[in-house]
């Protein structure tokens, strides 16, 4: 008899076996399909967070640049104002300096 019960054993071991792969593979496979779902999505998240990187520095170089230009500009006008108080100046003493002569006649 310990030859039948050690048979029956190894059936239902089998069967159960059997019973349980047939339950679980679904369970499997979705979960590797899952597995790769997050591949990808952790794929595409290096890859968005690459770019994010990549417009982050092109806005803090956009950034200096601006901070450059503005003082550039703002150099500009100190420098123009200071070129149209010369030029007012200048225009200022050529005008007093000009000498009206009356009753002077142009035929010399």
């Amino acid at each position: 008899m310990a030859t039948g019960m050690e048979s029956l054993k190894e059936t239902v071991a089998a069967m159960l076996k059997d019973s349980l792969k047939e339950a679980l593979d679904p369970i499997t496979k979705q979960m590797v399909e899952n597995g790769n779902i997050l591949r990808s999505l952790k794929e595409r998240s290096e890859t968005h967070a690459k770019k994010l990187n990549t417009v982050f520095n092109k806005i803090d170089s956009m950034q200096v640049d601006l901070r450059k230009n503005e003082k550039e500009t703002s150099s500009c006008f100190a420098e123009v104002t200071k070129l149209r108080k010369k030029l007012n100046d200048l225009e200022d003493r050529s005008r007093s300096n000009n000498v009206r002569l009356v009753n002077f006649s142009s035929r010399h």
